[in-house]
């Protein structure tokens, strides 16, 4: 296990970081998706151990091909945390992706 002051970080300094982290992420996972349209969409699933004494957990990535041939990363999400909204069939997580 690596702590924080291992390589010259104090723990508030690795914290601060860590919280900016956070943030960028929640920022980025609540961005407007509306003006996006698919062509094609791709689910994907991997395990990850991300805590030390525990088991590896499910993380959910989407990412599809706009109707301009671009790619797009949709979405990511710790399956063990929260359900995949992509992964619904209701008609407003269809309309905010254009998903038909």
């Amino acid at each position: 296990m690596v702590f924080a002051g291992s390589y010259g970080r104090a723990k508030s300094t690795v914290s601060t970081i860590c919280q900016a982290i956070v943030a960028e992420y929640d920022a980025w996972s609540r961005r407007d998706l509306t003006g996006i349209e698919l062509d094609y969409l791709f689910l994907d699933a991997s395990h990850f151990k991300m805590h030390d004494g525990r088991r590896a957990e499910p993380v959910l990535a989407a990412w599809g091909i706009t109707t301009e041939g671009k790619p797009v990363f949709i979405g990511l999400s710790a399956a063990a945390a929260e359900p995949f909204s992509l992964c619904t069939s209701s008609n407003q997580q269809k309309e905010r992706y254009n998903i038909q």
